[in-house]
């Protein structure tokens, strides 16, 4: 999966990389990761911050519940990065730039 490469590359602190590959895990691969990346719209990603909202926590405690704006920011954060990174390395056709996070949310 390109996330997982993608990840990979990265040189940030043991906390960050593990924090990225928690969303990755948690809230990017059980849904958008199973569309190809250059089929990926801001539409369907736009449907899964919604579903964020409503009942995305993956812990223990308070599992199915929804997610905090903060969180979804978060979560935000990585795949745009994400999607940044396929452009450049031609996985995707698209050669426009995503928004910033306040034109997404």
């Amino acid at each position: 999966m390109y996330a997982e490469y993608w990840v990979s590359s990265l040189r940030l602190a043991a906390s960050t990389n593990n924090g990225y590959r928690r969303i990755i895990r948690n809230h990017i691969t059980p849904d958008p990761g199973k569309i190809r990346i250059d089929k990926l719209t801001a539409t369907r990603i736009g449907s899964h911050y919604r579903e964020l909202e409503m009942s995305a926590r993956k812990d223990t405690y308070g599992k199915g519940q929804p997610l905090s704006a903060s969180s979804i920011h978060k979560v935000h954060v990585v795949p745009g990065a994400l999607l940044d990174a396929a452009i450049d390395d031609g996985r995707s056709r698209s050669t426009r730039r995503r928004r910033s996070a306040r034109s997404t949310r």
